[in-house]
């Protein structure tokens, strides 16, 4: 399996693995199960799966995801649709960005509640 390949592998079962500990969290033997399989991955899938899981947590404790309507996703304004694309990029995808982008999207996201601001 090349790099890329554990890469992406890693990406989509931290996804899931972030679904089904959402929309599972009170069937114990589910996620006992998942994390059975989870501590069986060779070291390297492992790692980059750990890492992919941290920045997922990251997202969804720090984005509250609870008040975006994806339905209405469109009717936003560009600037919050662009600021939470810019976020997901960020956070999950490791999109590289310098503090003046992150900041101007993070203060978009702090002013129409999305996001806690760091500085109160």
């Amino acid at each position: 399996m090349t790099e890329a390949e554990k890469d992406e592998f890693s990406t989509a079962l931290s996804e899931r693995y972030a679904q089904v500990k959402h929309l599972s969290s009170s069937n114990r033997e589910l996620i006992n199960t998942w994390d059975t399989v989870i501590s069986e991955l060779p070291l390297d899938i492992k790692s980059k799966f750990e890492e992919k899981q941290s920045q997922l947590s990251a997202l969804y404790g720090g984005l509250d995801m609870s008040t975006v309507d994806l339905n209405n996703f469109d009717e936003q304004p560009v600037e919050v649709q662009q600021a939470i694309a810019f976020y997901v990029g960020y956070t999950v995808n490791g999109v590289q960005a310098t503090a003046q982008e992150r900041q101007a999207h993070y203060a978009v996201l702090e002013q129409v509640g999305l996001l806690e601001p760091l500085n109160p």
